[in-house]
């Protein structure tokens, strides 16, 4: 009984919104998680265990500002950010040649790998709130989203006497254009308090990845900083592809207008 009395159609007309919550979104990246089965094959060719894992998943957060234009349709502009973050290591024991390819010592090889791929959007959307059906509501949304993706590797190779470490970050911004179609459900509480829970899929791709990379050596410069045009590395074939399903949950709070 509770349910039926405290859903509804839509918000009063003339109402302004503001609703928000947890994300949580199956993005892609693809391209990414390809990217690291490269990587574990130069860890397996270095001898060393190839257990670095993919991108990690994480929840995010949106946020909408919102205002009902007519009793059945809204219209509204979107925030929403999510971050994946992955820490990986692995190290071993390496055999060290000469340039004649004769044997000189063992030493210890360890390799470490921190990486991070965020992405924020904002968008425009309209939804409609479908009559005669109390709280459903179906949407669409375009806008812009701008991500990033930073990596940074170290190795340290140790011996009886000897220590060097050495390191390599890379960092690529990207913008791009997203849209996206949703449908959810919304509870009243009060005549002012709901709750909502909503899904969707997004179409997001931000193509090549641009940035800049350097190199230090035992915490010196190694070399001039790069650009992306600069690079011949695998990430020059990589597409930052943060497309795919997406839901969420959180609570909202309407002002102005008539109360339900």
């Amino acid at each position: 009984m509770f349910l039926s009395s405290a859903a509804f159609a839509g918000r009063p007309t003339g109402s302004a919104f503001i609703r928000g919550g947890l994300e949580y979104s199956g993005h892609s990246l693809d391209d990414l998680n390809s990217y690291q089965k490269y990587n574990n094959a130069i860890l397996a060719d270095l001898g060393l265990p190839p257990t670095w894992e993919n991108v990690g998943r994480a929840p995010g957060f949106n946020l909408d500002f919102g205002y009902q234009i007519r009793p059945a349709i809204s219209v509204g502009i979107g925030f929403a950010h999510t971050k994946h973050s992955r820490e990986n290591s692995s190290a071993g024991l390496v055999d060290i040649v000469n340039d004649l390819g004769i044997y000189q010592e063992t030493r210890k090889l360890s390799l470490a790998q921190d990486l991070e791929a965020s992405i924020s959007e904002i968008t425009g959307n309209v939804m409609l709130w479908v009559p005669g059906a109390a709280g459903l509501f179906l949407g669409v949304q375009g806008g812009l989203g701008m991500g990033n993706y930073g990596e940074t590797w170290t190795a340290t190779l140790e011996g009886d006497d000897f220590r060097t470490v050495d390191e390599f970050s890379s960092d690529y911004p990207a913008i791009g254009f997203v849209s996206g179609a949703f449908a959810g459900y919304d509870l009243a509480f009060s005549s002012r308090v709901s709750a909502f829970v909503k899904g969707g899929y997004r179409q997001l791709n931000l193509r090549k990845l641009k940035g800049r990379s350097t190199s230090l050596e035992d915490g010196e410069p190694a070399q001039p900083e790069m650009t992306y045009e600069d690079l011949s590395g695998t990430l020059k074939s990589v597409e930052f592809n943060f497309s795919g399903m997406f839901a969420a949950a959180g609570l909202g709070f309407s002002f102005g207008g008539a109360e339900r």
